[in-house]
């Protein structure tokens, strides 16, 4: 798959300036040259991304050497910061109204055999009967004569 390419217009449009002020960026060594020159000059997605970053930067730096200082210092995550390209930095998360307690101490172990609060719906058995592939009607063993008889109607309806 192409890389997606962008004229100067395109670049200057997105950053909110004008094509000289990014031909004279890529003179002054903020942006890497293009091998392209004249209307037919294509800029790439990391082209893209400095001339936002670099947009933005002209608000608080004046000098062109002090913005490809702090360029050249800046890791892919703080250049997309930069550019407005990733989400800001989450602030961090409040500290817990737990912090500082001890732990609960672990439930004590449950006797063989009992299965907790649930015993008496997981013990019981349960009926699967196939309606289509990878599709299971389940009825329970203790369902009423009703129950059964609409899981029959439902087979018989709608079963293979």
């Amino acid at each position: 798959m192409t890389e997606a390419t962008y004229t100067v217009w395109d670049l200057a449009r997105r950053a909110g300036v004008q094509p000289p002020t990014i031909n004279r960026w890529v003179r002054h060594g903020l942006m890497p040259k293009v091998p392209h020159r004249g209307p037919a000059t294509r800029y790439t997605a990391h082209h893209l991304k400095l001339t936002l970053a670099i947009a933005r930067l002209a608000k608080t730096y004046r000098s062109h050497r002090r913005m490809r200082q702090v360029l050249a210092k800046m890791t892919p995550e703080q250049l997309d910061r930069a550019a407005g390209i990733a989400p800001p930095v989450a602030p961090p998360a409040p500290p817990s109204p737990h912090a500082g307690l001890p732990p609960h101490p672990p439930p004590p172990p449950l006797p063989d055999g009992h299965l907790g609060r649930y015993r008496g719906r997981i013990a019981r058995a349960w009926e699967a009967i196939a309606i289509a592939p990878g599709l299971d009607l389940i009825v329970r063993d203790d369902a009423d004569g009703e129950a059964r008889r609409v899981a029959a109607e439902i087979a018989e309806r709608y079963g293979r």
